[in-house]
């Protein structure tokens, strides 16, 4: 074998040391591969970090024995079901005229201390207090179907409803292009004034109030141009309004004693009973069911055959009743709100208002309905059962 010089020694010592060096590196690599870092977060806790508490939202309604209360739960449902993490808690009152137990519900639903109140107030002014401890203790609250503009500052976080005053009037002005019904305003005198009723339920529910003053309000202003001076509002000291000479067109508001369907019904039969009566527009639908018990199902409203074929009727909502009734043509039509949609949408701005973002009012457009449109899909979609 060939000795090595001290050259070929050198470099066979340099090729031992840069093999040692690249054993140990490797070695040490090794080591910190194997080892869990100091900063990762365990696979569990990273995956528990994706998933969002359930939000739970307390819902309290007007009343449970009213159609259009149910289908906004439904929107309401079934909102929750596709934005996920959402439970809703439901209640209401057993009609409109349960005051106290709503308050009483809602001061419940606060002490929860839900992610957000979902409230369709009957009296706004009454739970003012409520409110101010809603905002106390950091519950959003989103107004729906009942709009509160006087509840106290900062205590209402957002509103979804139907302007309610407007929808009103939009049935007055539909009266008014019937030319049949034009032309019974224009013949009425002093001696013969003609009479058109708006009947409610009640004189309190801030929705059926502003629907009284809505409709009230807009045919007294229509009903002035072809009798200025002729025209008044009476029945009821809340609306009355007194018209500067004799009148030959009262706009006569009617407020049942009760909800009660047996009080309804026997104030729609005194109603209908007036012979100068040419016109009604029903508040809700507890007063469209009364209506037709008063005319014997509605078949006193037949505009062939009926006993009062010639009364223009206009009902407010939807409901199988109405529908019934509005494509038989005993009413004249109806506005129809999206009790659907507006149960939706309360629970869409709860969401954002219990995450801390930015919300904002929405007005749930109203449209007019009669036989002729109400299987058009715009409007079809609107009107439940």
């Amino acid at each position: 074998m060939k000795k090595l010089g001290e050259k070929g020694m050198k470099k066979l010592l340099a090729l031992f040391l840069a093999v040692t060096c690249i054993l140990t590196l490797a070695a040490c690599q090794g080591e910190q591969s194997s080892a869990p870092s100091q900063n990762a977060a365990p696979a569990d806790d990273a995956a528990a970090t994706d998933e969002e508490e359930e939000l739970t939202f307390e819902m309290v309604n007007c009343a449970f024995a009213i159609q259009f209360c149910q289908v906004e739960r439904e929107g309401a449902e079934a909102a929750a079901e596709e934005l996920g993490g959402v439970n809703i808690v439901y209640s209401a009152p057993q009609d409109s005229s349960g005051i106290q137990a709503q308050i009483d519900m809602i001061n419940a639903a606060i002490a929860k201390q839900p992610d957000a109140l979902l409230v369709a107030a009957l009296d706004p002014d009454a739970i003012a207090t409520s409110l101010e401890t809603a905002k106390a203790q950091g519950v959003p609250v989103i107004a729906y179907d009942v709009a509160m503009p006087n509840a106290p500052e900062g205590t209402v976080t957002a509103t979804v409803s139907t302007n309610n005053s407007k929808a009103a009037g939009l049935a007055a002005q539909k009266m008014f292009e019937d030319q049949a019904f034009v032309e019974k305003i224009k013949a009425a005198t002093p001696e013969n004034p003609v009479i058109v009723s708006v009947i409610s339920p009640d004189a309190v529910q801030t929705a059926h109030k502003s629907r009284v003053e809505g409709f009230s309000s807009e045919f007294l202003a229509l009903a002035e141009e072809i009798a200025p001076g002729a025209v008044e509002i009476s029945g009821h000291v809340a609306f009355e309004k007194k018209a500067e000479n004799a009148p030959s067109v009262i706009i006569q508001v009617d407020i049942s004693p009760s909800a009660s369907d047996s009080d309804i019904r026997n104030l729609a039969q005194s109603v209908i009973s007036n012979e100068n009566l040419i016109g009604i527009f029903c508040v809700n639908e507890g007063i469209v069911t009364g209506i037709l018990s008063a005319t014997t199902d509605g078949t006193d409203l037949d505009r062939e055959t009926g006993k009062y074929k010639d009364l223009l009727i206009a009902g407010f909502d939807a409901g199988k009743t109405l529908k019934n009734a509005v494509r038989n043509q005993w009413f004249y039509g109806a506005v129809a709100q999206n009790p659907y949609d507006i149960g939706y949408q309360a629970v869409v701005s709860a969401v954002k208002a219990s995450k801390g973002e930015a919300v904002e009012d929405i007005d749930a457009q109203a449209k007019w309905y009669n036989s002729e449109n109400m299987d058009d899909e715009e409007i079809a979609r609107l009107l439940y059962d």
